[in-house]
């Protein structure tokens, strides 16, 4: 998973309610360059736009308010309020969105934690999408999958070290 830059991520105004991410109409150049953003991830295929029915509708925190407590004069539609806005993908609400393929290449360190648990350290092989480039042209310079990894191992009652969330810890062997 790779991750936006935080000064990218605090211009988007997440719309949890819908499952939906937005970008301001108001806000001039750091907006045009938030939706320039979100319009290089709909490209890759990281997200997609929402429907213009969705857009036509009212914004979360206003169909969410009771009438009295916003003007009608602030009721507008989302296409008055937002430049657009795309679907909440799995990640995306914290700037993370699948950007290639990562395998385990080797292992570096194994540190024993106990008789029936080790934490595996691993390197891992990297393979980045090629459309990444214009994802970090449109939304500044995108953090990319730490190299190593780590994982906590377990040993089942059968003697065999698996990953420790594939053993309810009940199972797990001990000494």
């Amino acid at each position: 998973m790779c991750t936006l830059p935080i000064a990218m991520l605090s211009r988007l105004k997440m719309q949890y309610a819908t499952k939906a991410i937005c970008v301001s109409r108001e806000g001039g150049a750091p907006m045009n360059e938030a939706w320039a953003c979100l319009e290089a991830l709909v490209a890759s295929g990281a997200t997609s736009r929402m429907p213009g029915a969705y857009m036509a509708e009212w914004p979360d925190e206003v169909s969410g308010a009771s009438f009295d407590a916003v003007s009608p004069y602030e009721r507008r539609a989302r296409d008055l309020v937002f430049k657009g806005c795309v679907e909440m993908a799995p990640g995306l609400r914290e700037g993370q969105f699948r950007c290639g393929e990562a395998r385990a290449d080797k292992v570096v360190r194994v540190t024993k934690q106990d008789e029936s648990h080790a934490l595996v350290r691993y390197a891992r092989a990297i393979t980045l999408e090629p459309k990444l480039s214009a994802i970090d042209a449109a939304c500044g310079a995108v953090t990319r999958p730490a190299p190593e990894g780590t994982l906590t191992i377990a040993r089942t009652p059968e003697k065999k070290w698996v990953a420790s969330d594939a053993v309810p810890p009940e199972s797990a062997a001990t000494p």
